[in-house]
């Protein structure tokens, strides 16, 4: 599984991007990109981009979490009304692009960022303190984590 992936990072590098050859998806995607996949990528960018990868992990189990619960996919997830103010507000020239590409497409395979936790919920930390009712709440960088239940 993971020499799928190092494949996957490798093409995306390598391809040129398609522009309006490939109907619905955005100009500038990498090419074998769907729409959903891009959208889960810029939205783990747009909320956590500026906290390297443990950040985009931790939204990505959030993501995950949702999903399990929910019983949807990521691109459900993170598109439903208010749930994540950075939908589709990162950028595909940053940095990490392809580590949120590579998450966006291992959480359509039901992979769980980081198994001992149960993140459902996380806000950033410097505009809202803890909720009271929060469980295991973890704080990283910018971000509290927490969930509802255990």
């Amino acid at each position: 599984m993971k020499f799928k992936y190092l494949i996957l990072t490798l093409t995306l590098a390598t391809t040129p991007l398609l522009g309006d050859v490939t109907p619905n998806v955005p100009e500038g995607t990498p090419y074998n990109v769907t729409y959903e996949q891009d959208a889960v990528a810029l939205t783990l960018l747009g909320e956590a981009g500026g906290e390297g990868q443990i950040g985009v992990r931790l939204v990505a189990d959030v993501i995950h979490e949702r999903m399990k619960r929910r019983k949807m996919t990521p691109f459900e997830v993170v598109s439903q009304p208010n749930q994540f103010a950075g939908f589709m507000e990162g950028e595909r020239t940053h940095e990490l692009y392809v580590f949120c590409l590579m998450m966006a497409i291992r959480l359509e395979e039901g992979y769980d960022p980081f198994p001992k936790f149960s993140f459902d919920q996380f806000r950033a930390f410097k505009h809202s303190p803890i909720p009271s009712w929060a469980v295991d709440a973890k704080i990283y960088k910018n971000h509290v984590f927490f969930s509802e239940t255990k």
